[in-house]
């Protein structure tokens, strides 16, 4: 089962001798663009049915981890919400992924999962780092075993009872060559 992550320091320290390591922070991107499911940026595609006609979007509205961009969806919060998911295929094999997950203050441990195949991680209690109107979660998986990988991961909102928490996600760190994937339509 891949090695579960908490923290980005543990993480980077963990994948320091990986080649090809690489971070989409959405700072390529113009706030606004869209990434209808299938298509994607930076060698990464999104995969995903979001309940009402969602779409996932560069949103700039609420503090991130890196610059001023993040993923959410074209929604009036720009944010995914308990009970959303997408899948992020990397068009290849990767050995380890991790992001950060940004949300009020509002949230509880085990709000948020990563998983592969094999393998999940959920948000701890306490945040990995504070942005300007919130706070910052991490989460990674790192499969050691050279003999195995996985080819995409998905984040979700693990719904619990009537709780709302508006989430978005940013830094998405991966290991491997890009892919080629579908770039939005503007």
């Amino acid at each position: 089962a891949p090695t579960a992550y908490t923290t980005k320091a543990s993480f980077d320290a963990a994948i320091a001798g990986f080649g090809d390591v690489q971070t989409v922070t959405f700072e390529g991107n113009a706030a606004g663009d869209t990434f209808p499911s299938g298509t994607g940026t930076g060698g990464l595609g999104f995969v995903y049915t979001i309940a009402g006609p969602s779409t996932l979007r560069v949103g700039n509205t609420f503090g991130t981890t890196s610059g001023t961009n993040y993923l959410g969806l074209d929604n009036p919060d720009t944010a995914f919400y308990l009970g959303d998911s997408f899948t992020i295929d990397f068009g290849h094999t990767v050995h380890a992924v991790g992001l950060y997950v940004i949300t009020g203050s509002d949230a509880q441990a085990g709000d948020i999962m990563l998983s592969v195949a094999g393998g999940s991680v959920s948000n701890s209690a306490i945040a990995d780092t504070l942005v300007s109107d919130g706070q910052a979660f991490f989460v990674g998986l790192l499969e050691t075993d050279p003999a195995l990988g996985f080819t995409s991961s998905t984040i979700s909102g693990v719904p619990s009872g009537e709780a709302f928490l508006a989430f978005s996600v940013d830094d998405i760190t991966f290991d491997g060559a890009p892919a080629n994937v579908p770039e939005p339509g503007m």
